[in-house]
This record gives structure tokens, sequence and C-alpha cells, in this order.
């Protein structure tokens, strides 16, 4: 409008007598409405995500998520040997268990929550897969005390212990989906099952379903076997669980590793709860970005409806001054100009609503 200025009419002592408040669908209310409705449904879809935000955190994980913190340790990498690497680890474990405030100590391959995990194949002596079934299973290599450390409840046998040595037979636990899908209703102690290269695994424990890879998946089947039978290198999680505060206890932690070996680096230190909190990172990400643009869409909306009822009031000044002198009250004059405004929020809530129920659809995927 402005770079097609009317200056004839500009000059004019009426100019500012505009009866009606002009056209009731110029451009700039046709823009307030638009507004209206786009900011609707982006704070519509906003909500919906820091909804799914909120049921995630708080969704039954299977574990007991405070006071563990865990870390990362290699000692392969320094050099050593599966005997060396035995005893080191012996020892640790001995070092932190006498430390104040430890409760648990154990050890684990992969870290749940981490996006870090192994699939195995499994046989099942017995059991005949259906045509198309995947036969694959997540896995997990553990100490004793896993299940105990993250409050994981043992629902048949018994966890791994010292007496699991690599001359013991050898064994495996197993969580209840597994149990479920290849046993049925019947025990699965005494069981015997094959994960690719690790064969004849005697079944000696179930434990109940956690979530492995992320919060949004239903509990996988999942088969842990122990450490303590197996030389393998590598690197490993060190996980405490804590009688208070367990991040208090990773400069102590620290000091003990610094006591058996000065040059062995620690890394990835944090508590488990700050790991469950990682894992939702995108969705955070998508709470904070479409609340951030719905609330500044709605700014935008209210600055637009304010400039053009605004713009509407002044160039009706005229138009007021008279029907006042003439008897109108201040408050019909307040809802001529508000009767407005609440039109074009309405036609913009109208237009919105159905919007941001489609757009929610759309949402659903993620």
């Amino acid at each position: 409008q402005a770079t097609r200025p009317n200056l004839v009419s500009a000059l004019k002592s009426d100019a500012v007598v505009a009866p009606g408040g002009g056209r009731r669908w110029e451009p700039g209310r046709l823009l307030v409405i638009l507004q209206d409705a786009v900011s609707l449904t982006l704070l519509g879809g906003a909500g919906l995500f820091a909804r799914s935000l909120r049921n995630l955190k708080t969704v039954d994980n299977g574990y007991h998520t405070d006071q563990v913190i865990t870390m990362a340790l290699d000692p392969a990498k320094n050099g050593y040997k599966i005997e060396g690497l035995r005893n080191f680890y012996s020892q640790l474990s001995e070092r932190l268990a006498a430390l104040p405030g430890v409760k648990t100590t154990t050890f684990t391959r992969n870290m749940p929550m981490s996006g870090s995990y192994s699939r195995f194949g499994i046989e099942v002596p017995g059991y005949q897969p259906r045509p198309g079934e995947e036969m694959a299973v997540l896995f997990n290599q553990i100490g004793p005390g896993f299940f105990g450390a993250f409050g994981t409840p043992l629902l048949l046998g018994r966890e791994f212990s010292a007496l699991d040595t690599p001359e013991s037979p050898k064994v495996a636990i197993v969580n209840h989906a597994l149990a479920r899908r290849f046993f049925g209703s019947e025990n699965p102690l005494g069981k015997r099952i094959t994960l690719e290269n690790y064969k004849d695994l005697e079944i000696v424990g179930v434990v109940a379903d956690a979530k492995y890879r992320n919060l949004r998946e239903v509990a996988p089947q999942t088969a842990y076997i122990p450490y303590s039978q197996y030389d393998q290198l590598g690197q490993r999680i060190l996980c405490v669980r804590a009688a208070g505060d367990a991040g208090a206890l990773a400069p102590a932690i620290r000091q003990e590793v610094r006591n058996l070996d000065p040059n062995l680096p620690v890394f990835n230190i944090k508590t488990f709860a700050e790991q469950i909190d990682e894992s939702v990172s995108r969705e955070r990400l998508i709470a904070m970005l479409s609340s951030f643009f719905g609330l500044f869409a709605l700014l935008l909306a209210s600055l637009g409806l304010y400039g053009v009822m605004a713009y509407s009031v002044t160039r009706r000044t005229r138009e007021i001054g008279v029907r006042m002198a003439l008897g109108a009250q201040r408050n019909a004059v307040l809802w001529l100009a508000l009767r407005e405004t609440l039109l074009l929020t309405l036609i913009g809530v109208a237009i919105g609503l159905p919007a941001a129920l489609i757009s929610s659809r759309l949402a659903e995927g993620l």
C-alpha cells in the first residue's frame, strides 16, 4: 500500500474519515487471520511434542535410574593381556566396594540407552522358526551384580557370580520377553540356547523386561552372558550404584583407577539419569524448537492484530468522534473496535483448529 499512495485523497481534509473502517477483507485483515491460524497450528504441535517428551521421561524403562554413575575403561589399549586384565578388574572392584557410599559395582559391554548394542542370531533346540521369522535377539556381556546395580528385578533363578569361571559350564540369563517367545509357559531354567559363537548356553536366570536402545521401543528380547567365562579384551563400562549422590563419587572412583594405573584414561563419565536424558535429546530439541516457533508465531499474530486494528481505529477517529458527539456511549465505541478484532480472531481459530488436528495426525510418526 505504501508503494501505491493515493496522493489526491491524502490531501483532502476528510481523508481520515473511512466509514466502516475501509474494506472489510483488505490484505491486512486476511494476513491477521492467517497469522492466527498458523500460530494456533504451531502451538498445537508444540503441545504435542512437549507432551511426548514428558511421557517418555515418565515411562517405565525397567531400571532404577537414580544413584548410578557410569564410566568407560579400556585397559587393553595400555597393553594389558587377559590375565592382567582380569586381575585389574578384580582389584578395582574390591577397591571400589570399600569406598564409603558404594553399594554395588559391576561392568557391562554395552550401556543401556547409549545407542550402543549388539544383536546376535539365536538357536533354541526344539524351536521351529516360522517362515520369514527373524531369529535374532539383543546381546550383552555383563559382570556380577549388573541387575542389582540397575534395579532390574530377577524373576527366576540366579544372577551371575564369581563361580561362573571359564572352566564352569557356560551360562546365560534371558529376559522375560525372550523366555516367553521361545519357551512359552514352560520353565526356561536349565534350557539351552546358542548365540552365534557362544554355544550351548544354559539358562540360569530370567529377569524382568527393560528397554535397551531407546525409550520409545517395546522392551526387546535380550540375552546376557557373564564376562568372567570368556577371555576377551576390549572396552568395558564401569557401573557403580551409590547410597546417595552418584555424581559425588566420580572423583573417588577416578582416584582408585589412578592408584591402580596412573596412565589409564577414564572417559565418558555420567550418571545413568544423564544417559537417559541424553537418549531423548532429539525429542527435547523438537519440543524446544516447536515451542519457540509457536510462541514466536503467536507474538507475530498479536503484533499483526494490534497493528491492523490500531490502523483501523486511527482511520476512523473522526467517525468515532461524530458517533460520540451524537450520544454514543464509551462502551459502545469500544465494542465497535473490539468487535472486528474478535471476528478476525474467531475466523483465525476456526481455520487453525482443523489445521492443528491435521498437523497432529501428520506428526504422529515423530
